[in-house]
């Protein structure tokens, strides 16, 4: 059960209810600006921010009587979500709920400038110029004036965070289009023909009205961050062996998708000519089941130059329904600073190792960014679980933004099982929350860190030169013991692993080996705050692929998910008397064995004692020449037994010539996890063909 002082923080948090003693000055003393070029995955994470925002509106706050010029929009006190529209408003998320807290007006829907020192001095939230403003990180612009910050684009270049203006009358945040025909995604603050007055996420159909642009800023200098090859959004199933695949990005002739088996050897399966420029996504068939896929893709632009590679994706296609999401919460490897750790890596490959070492379990994933996560492209409540990976996201950017923490707890809280590793996320979280620059300073940060991903942060790293970590004795990782890459060994220097304390019952699965040690890890399950393994060090810098193989399996069983019946491969004669089959699938517990002969009836000849959670083939010997055997599968958890596998049959005879039956039949109904019927049709035929 949550910790009781969680629980109160959290109410806390929520509804803004704190003593008047405490300066919100000093709560939230950041306004939302940066000294800096501004990442997309922020301005999203901002406007989505704006977007979700739960927040409380009392008696005060719709008492527009003594706010002159001002019409409060919403005059029914309760719980709100989004941030109100405000005439003339500039108002970041932090700066609204403290001018809520000291009673002011939330929004205001007056429709002529206000006269100086009234409705602005009294009444809280944001315009669209002013939402579009904070989301840009930028002072406050009008939209007359937006086009002295930003550089006209066409509407096939648009990428997310860029924005639509409709010059001295309105501007949205464009988000992504949802098909061919640039129906697109925006975020806006606006008043929705007199039906909304505040934050809206929404589909809406191309406007020649409005003129596509990107933040530029000559006076400051600052700008959206342009790298010129696309990113990779999500790849999720959509039918029996098809994916969908989006991207972002832009190109003069069009977009070329690689994919790969291995990660090292690509080839290229769509043209520029069938991912023409104003295409965000397509359809990729005939993947197979028991393959982890690789995806990556680049621009290809006039006079024949194609760019450099996307961030490497991975796929899994395995079992009825994908159970497992991977999360790339790490923005590709390169930075201005040419960081000797973190600016080499341009490529951004590493998941690679993760996708290997999650297709080593036998278990199915989607893919996506934290991106799609925050602005709900991908629902986490549609997996049992989810991978997480950070890296050292927050070297440079946010590990965790307000509206990904929200995500995250409303899935554990539902009972979701996450995997998060990453070198800076204590340090970003615990350490750094709410100082008064860099970010977007949610009070949250570390309520989230120590409440949900169980830990308290100790130190910024586990002592120069620390590179080793020991899988505590008795604890799911009991046995392990292996090293994180220094910069030597294919992807990074991990230069400052997180030390952490573990907290409210969490158990500590691992330590660091070195010049101060302290722990690596902590895990920890609970029926409120679902299941978490929380790792101070980027998983996919671990140096062999057989640990990180270890690590996965450890992690995926003490998940225990749901089990899916096993996919039976093959059940082929390997000794005069045995037979072999084999399997793919995922147990926590491992996986039963049963066989019938003839006619007669199915027999279990070996259980999860003896096929345990790696075993993908067994051997059955003793068997009689000129005899019919069938077999079939069960996968095991902790609730029990799946139910069967398809059915596979043997009949032994010389190890000479032999006739082999191909089952090339799926299963037809297989598609709903829970309407499914057992495909033993192979079987019944099998047994018909004469001795």
């Amino acid at each position: 059960m949550m910790n009781k002082g969680c629980k109160i923080l959290l109410f806390f948090l929520l509804t803004g209810v704190f003593s008047s003693s405490i300066s919100w000055g000093d709560v939230y003393p950041y306004d939302g600006n940066v000294n800096y070029d501004v990442k997309r995955d922020r301005i999203i994470a901002i406007a989505e921010d704006c977007n979700t925002l739960y927040h409380y509106v009392g008696l005060d706050n719709i008492d527009d009587e003594n706010c002159p010029d001002s019409i409060c929009p919403d005059k029914v006190t309760g719980w709100k979500t989004g941030m109100k529209y405000c005439w003339g408003g500039d108002n970041t998320r932090n700066q609204y709920l403290e001018r809520l807290f000291y009673g002011e007006v939330a929004g205001n829907k007056y429709c002529v400038d206000p006269p100086a020192g009234s409705a602005d001095t009294c009444s809280a939230g944001n315009d669209c110029s002013g939402f579009v403003s904070n989301a840009w990180t930028s002072p406050r612009r009008s939209t007359s004036q937006f086009p002295g910050i930003s550089d006209d684009i066409d509407w096939d270049d648009l990428r997310m965070g860029d924005a639509l203006n409709d010059s001295g009358s309105h501007i949205r945040l464009y988000d992504y289009f949802t098909n061919y025909t640039h129906t697109a995604m925006v975020y806006e603050n606006t008043s929705g023909s007199g039906l909304i007055w505040a934050m809206t996420h929404r589909a809406l159909a191309w406007d020649n009205a409005y003129q596509p642009i990107r933040y530029n800023n000559p006076p400051s200098g600052f700008k959206v961050i342009v790298f010129a090859e696309p990113v990779i959004l999500y790849i999720k199933k959509i039918g029996l062996e098809r994916v969908e695949i989006r991207w972002d990005g832009q190109a003069d002739q069009g977009f070329r998708l690689y994919q790969s088996t291995d990660g090292s050897i690509w080839a290229r399966i769509r043209e520029s000519t069938q991912l023409t420029p104003p295409m965000r996504y397509c359809e990729v068939s005939g993947l197979l089941p028991d393959t982890t896929y690789y995806f990556k893709m680049t621009s290809y632009n006039t006079g024949n130059v194609e760019t450099i590679a996307s961030n490497v994706v991975a796929y899994r296609l395995d079992g009825f329904t994908p159970r497992l999401l991977l999360v790339d919460g790490a923005d590709r490897y390169r930075n201005p600073t040419a960081s000797p750790y973190l600016g080499k890596n341009t490529t951004h490959s590493f998941l690679t190792r993760v996708g290997k070492a999650l297709g080593s379990r036998g278990i199915g994933f989607d893919f996506c960014s934290n991106e799609c996560v925050v602005d709900e492209q991908i629902d986490l409540q549609d997996y049992d679980a989810a991978v997480w990976i950070l890296a050292e996201e927050s070297t440079y950017d946010e590990t965790f933004s307000w509206p990904e923490q929200m995500h995250v707890m409303n899935f554990l809280k539902a009972g979701g099982h996450l995997f998060v590793s990453g070198a800076e996320i204590g340090w970003d979280l615990d350490f750094r929350a709410n100082w008064p620059t860099y970010k977007n300073g949610s009070t949250n940060d570390a309520f989230f860190y120590n409440c949900y991903l169980r830990a308290d942060y100790s130190a910024d790293d586990a002592g120069e030169g620390t590179y080793h970590v020991h899988g505590a004795v008795g604890t799911i990782f009991d046995g392990l013991d292996f090293d994180f890459d220094n910069g030597t060994h294919g992807t990074y220097n991990v230069a400052y692993p997180d030390t952490m304390t573990n907290l409210y019952s969490s158990t500590v699965g691992m330590t660091y080996q070195g010049v101060s040690g302290g722990n690596a890890c902590v895990y920890h399950s609970s029926p409120t705050s679902g299941t978490v393994v929380n790792m101070g060090f980027p998983f996919e810098t671990i140096n062999i692929e057989s640990v990180r193989n270890n690590v996965a399996k450890a992690t995926l069983n003490y998940f225990d998910l749901p089990v899916e019946p096993p996919t039976i491969k093959t059940a082929k004669q390997t000794a005069s008397d045995a037979v072999t089959v084999t399997w793919s699938g995922h147990a926590s517990q491992g996986f039963r064995l049963l066989q019938k002969t003839g006619a007669g009836s199915w027999t279990q000849i070996s259980n999860e004692s003896t096929l345990g959670t790696d075993a993908q083939s067994a051997t059955v010997t003793g068997l009689s020449a000129l005899t019919r055997y069938a077999f079939k599968v069960r996968a095991v958890n902790t609730g029990g037994a799946t139910g069967d596998s398809d059915v596979l049959c043997c009949s032994l005879g010389s190890l000479g010539n032999k006739i082999l039956i191909v089952d090339g039949y799926d299963r037809w109904n297989h598609f709903f996890r829970n309407c499914f019927r057992r495909h033993d049709s192979l079987q019944d035929r099998m047994f018909r063909i004469p001795v």
